[in-house]
């Protein structure tokens, strides 16, 4: 945890993760996103996860495919 505590910014704030929760929840059931990016270190978590995403959606056969829309697995 030591290395991980040197990237994060002192003045990150925590509650950004309990907001982007709360937004999940709130949405509608079908409309809640894949994945969820909260990142105060900017090192390009975003990036990696479109990335991952991306192999998910062309490993995605039958029925899982269809459990999400499209705007949802970019």
């Amino acid at each position: 945890m030591k290395g991980f505590a040197s990237i994060v910014p002192r003045n990150a704030d925590v509650a950004a993760v309990g907001e982007a929760i709360v937004k999940i929840v709130d949405a509608p059931v079908r409309q809640r996103p894949f994945r969820v990016h909260v990142d105060p270190t900017q090192e390009g978590a975003e990036v990696v996860n479109m990335v991952a995403t991306g192999f998910v959606r062309s490993c995605c056969v039958g029925s899982v495919c269809r459990t999400f829309s499209p705007s949802q697995l970019v």
